[in-house]
C-alpha cells in the first residue's frame, strides 16, 4: 500500500502520496559534469525519458523546462508534444548554446523556444503552460518556494509539475526520502495540490521525484 504523507500549503492541507519506486529511473548527474557537458547521451536520455513520463505530456500541450541544460529534455518533449509548444529557460549561456544547436530545427520551425534566465523571473505570461518539468536544477535555487510560486503563476489550472532531484552519490536512502518530503512541502506551500513524492534506488544511489498539480 502506498504511504501517504500530509503536508500543508497555502493555509490548507493536501495529501502527498509516495510515487511507485518503478516510476522513474535517475542516474548520477553532478552540477560540474552538467556544466562541462560530459554526461553520457544514454544516461541523459534515460533520465529525461523517465522524468518526462511523470508529466503525462500530450500531443498538443505546452510544456516548460526550468533549467533545460543542453536541451536533451527539450528535444524529447518536442517529439511528444509535436503539435504543442515547448519552452526552456537556462541560466548558463554555454548550456543554452548547446541546447539551441541540438534543437535548431524545432526552433526554426517555431514550436520550441529557449531563453536565458532564472526560475525566479520567468518571461512568460500567467497561465501559459500545461506542464512544467525541472530536473536537478531546483538544488541550486536560493529561494525554492518563491521559485515554485513563479512556476505556479505560469501554469494553467489543472496543469502538472514534475521535479526530479538526484542527491550526491551514496546519500543514505532515508536522507533522500527526507529530501523528497521536504520538496513536497515546498510544492504544497507554493500553492500546488495532490502532491506526491517518491524515492528510487539506482545501483548504490537514490533519487527523489515530486509531482504536484496546479
Amino acid at each position: 500500500m502506498s504511504e501517504i504523507h500530509t503536508t500543508s500549503g497555502s493555509g490548507s492541507q493536501s495529501a502527498s502520496r509516495a510515487l511507485r519506486p518503478d516510476t522513474l529511473l535517475v542516474l548520477p548527474r553532478t552540477v560540474a559534469r552538467k556544466v562541462a557537458g560530459l554526461i553520457t547521451g544514454r544516461s541523459d536520455a534515460e533520465l529525461y525519458r523517465r522524468s518526462i513520463a511523470l508529466l503525462d505530456l500530450q500531443l498538443e500541450e505546452s510544456v516548460l523546462e526550468v533549467g533545460c541544460g543542453d536541451g536533451v529534455g527539450i528535444e524529447m518533449a518536442a517529439d511528444i508534444a509535436a503539435l504543442g509548444r515547448v519552452c526552456g529557460i537556462e541560466a548558463s549561456e554555454r548550456l543554452l548554446e548547446l541546447a539551441r544547436v541540438r534543437n535548431a530545427g524545432a526552433i526554426e520551425g517555431g514550436y520550441v523556444e529557449l531563453q536565458q534566465g532564472l526560475a525566479s523571473r520567468l518571461p512568460w505570461p500567467a497561465e501559459t503552460f500545461h506542464k512544467v518539468l525541472s530536473v536537478d536544477s531546483p538544488r541550486d535555487w536560493p529561494d525554492p518556494v518563491e521559485n515554485l510560486r513563479e512556476i505556479h503563476r505560469v501554469m494553467r489550472s489543472g496543469g502538472r509539475l514534475a521535479i526530479v532531484i538526484q542527491p550526491p552519490w551514496r546519500t543514505p536512502r532515508d536522507e533522500v526520502r527526507d529530501l523528497g518530503e521536504l520538496w513536497a512541502h515546498r510544492v504544497d506551500e507554493a500553492g500546488f495540490s495532490e502532491t506526491r513524492f517518491g524515492i528510487i534506488a539506482v545501483g548504490r544511489s537514490n533519487a527523489a521525484a515530486i509531482v504536484g498539480m496546479r
